[in-house]
């Protein structure tokens, strides 16, 4: 046996499905991101595009909630939002290296934002969308801390004694 463990080859549990379904849920209905909102951070998201689109969703829907006149989060405020980030792709990997790209540019354009609205069966079901990835987020923590745990044993490093390691 390794001293890898047996989940190494395993994926981290994710659900692309039930993110983009909270994505398009977001940008179809305002209720949506306001319960969104108060429970999703950007990095519960699995997939680092759906994290930016995401990102770009709050920052339209904060721009001042009270004011008649803030910009609403749809299809045109959140593409808005992610043109107005840029990445420098050192690698080359989506074409010319050294080249500046705007988020909107990598995550797919307008077209991956029109796909995140028809990837939405129903708004209804927002709650039980966001408790999926919610749940998913949790249990990649979970592993991230069990992983560092198993790693200060391997050094020697003592647990302080205030942590506790929540069990499911």
């Amino acid at each position: 046996m390794t001293s890898k463990g047996i989940y190494t080859d395993m994926l981290p549990p994710h659900d692309l499905d039930a993110e983009e379904s909270v994505l398009g849920s977001c940008i179809i209905d305002p209720e949506a991101m306001y319960y969104v909102a108060k429970i999703l951070k950007p990095g519960d998201f699995y997939r680092e595009k759906n994290a930016w689109t995401y990102e770009a969703c709050l920052r339209a829907y904060n721009v001042n909630p009270l004011d008649i006149d803030h910009m609403p989060v749809n299809q045109i405020t959140v593409a808005y939002e992610l043109k107005k980030r840029t990445w420098v792709d050192y690698n080359g990997a989506f074409g010319k290296r050294g080249a500046t790209l705007t988020h909107l540019d990598i995550v797919g354009g307008a077209a991956y934002i029109s796909h995140l609205v028809s990837m939405v069966p129903t708004t209804v079901a927002i709650k039980y969308y966001t408790q999926i990835v919610k749940d998913c987020a949790d249990r990649r923590q979970q592993i991230k801390k069990a992983e560092q745990l198993k790693k200060d044993a391997y050094l020697g490093v003592k647990p302080k004694r205030t942590e506790r390691i929540p069990l499911y």
